[in-house]
């Protein structure tokens, strides 16, 4: 800690140095990631002295109509969420619920007080060596690898997630566009390219299994491999076009 803790106010920080500290910074994250999505809960008191008083007249209508108090077996009680179904269906909500939170810096001093500066310098330091030296693939691969340790809702393909975590969000698949338009001949780049966009991966010469299903952007086909598996690759809707249906 005390080696790269100066990385993060050291304005004269070489790349190689900064990247080492970014990869310190993002293993102190939580094994499956940093998650700063809209809480679904709040202790009583914090949300009675903290986040009520700082709510705009229409986010309190909504915060009213969310969060109800539990007493449940804590010592002061929760605001709970009246309904997980409602919540999780409500993009719109969750998206307020979730600026609000960050806003009252509810992420930073009650989440994760401890590392929450060291997962945004992370962030910022993974930015910079990729943003000043673009063809270095060790940049790329390492901002890419840590994503879904130091964003929330990244996504690794090695953890299986439970409620759907791990569909890539838009900022990590626009993060592979860009590692790929500069080092596409990267082995490791080209993987993560493939895994983020299956249309970009190499059809075979013949297809085994074709499965189609509605809409038919979801078309699918099935490639088996030299070691016996098998593996799903979307069709574009180029390549669904000469595809012939079967009847």
């Amino acid at each position: 800690m005390l080696t790269y803790e100066p990385v993060l106010t050291g304005p004269n920080t070489d790349n190689v140095t900064k990247l080492k500290a970014a990869k310190f910074f993002a293993s102190m994250a939580p094994s499956k990631g940093i998650n700063m999505s809209a809480p679904i809960s709040f202790r009583c008191s914090y949300y009675e002295k903290t986040v009520l008083p700082n709510l705009k007249p229409a986010e309190r209508a909504l915060f009213d109509s969310t969060y109800k108090f539990n007493k449940g077996s804590g010592r002061e009680g929760f605001y709970f969420i009246d309904s997980f179904e409602k919540f999780n269906k409500n993009d719109a909500l969750r998206h307020t619920v979730m600026d609000v939170a960050n806003r009252i810096g509810y992420f930073e001093k009650i989440q994760y007080p401890v590392i929450y500066k060291y997962i945004v310098g992370a962030k910022r330091l993974f930015h910079e060596v990729a943003a000043s030296e673009p063809k270095n693939a060790d940049a790329w691969e390492a901002y890419i690898d840590n994503y879904y340790l130091i964003e929330t809702g990244g996504c690794s393909p090695c953890i299986r997630y439970a409620g759907g975590r791990g569909d890539c969000p838009e900022s990590q698949k626009e993060l592979i566009r860009e590692a790929f338009r500069y080092c596409g001949n990267d082995s490791t780049i080209a993987i993560w390219h493939r895994f983020i966009f299956p249309t970009s991966a190499p059809l075979p010469d013949s297809l085994e299994i074709v499965r189609f299903e509605k809409p038919q952007e979801n078309t699918t086909i099935m490639i088996k491999h030299e070691n016996h598996s098998w593996s799903d690759r979307l069709l574009s809707p180029d390549e669904l076009s000469i595809v012939k249906k079967p009847t």
